[in-house]
């Protein structure tokens, strides 16, 4: 009986988590609609002033925090988001925001090089990105090169 159920759960979870005839290279694991065509490197949104690794936000990139941080191994985080020129960000109601098109969304992890010298220069691991394109959130992941002058996806 348990040799049968322990097959029976591997072959269902092996079926179940390939995704079938999946031609997006940024979406393995899920079918999630995608509306926006993510560039190959992280320059191409003009977030950040050259260079890029100082993590200096461009000018209309706003950095924001949150109330309420997860732990993401000691590493730290900036949050920026950058609203299209001319445009606003509606309040729905007193607890939703409705952001125009073409809002950009971004969380850059990384540490310092030298965790014992926070003065050091940090080390940027990794930036994750959501676009509002057509009405939806997409979502890409950029890392970082090791020279730290791009980050790519």
């Amino acid at each position: 009986m348990t040799r049968a159920f322990s097959f029976t759960v591997f072959v269902v979870t092996a079926i179940g988590c390939d995704p079938p005839n999946n031609p997006d290279p940024y979406d393995l694991d899920f079918n999630i609609p995608r509306t926006e065509s993510f560039t190959e490197s992280l320059l191409d949104y003009g977030i950040y002033t050259e260079p890029i690794a100082a993590l200096q936000p461009a000018e209309g990139v706003i950095p924001y925090e949150l109330s309420s941080q997860l732990f993401t191994d000691y590493a730290s985080k900036q949050r920026l988001m950058k609203i299209p020129e001319g445009r606003l960000i509606a309040s729905t109601d007193a607890t939703s925001l409705e952001f125009p098109e073409g809002s950009i969304l971004a969380k850059t992890f990384y540490y310092p090089s030298d965790m014992g010298d926070t003065d050091s220069p940090n080390r940027v691991i990794e930036t994750r990105l959501l676009v509002k394109t057509e009405g939806l959130w997409n979502v890409a992941t950029y890392l970082w090169n090791d020279d730290q002058t791009d980050a790519t996806l």
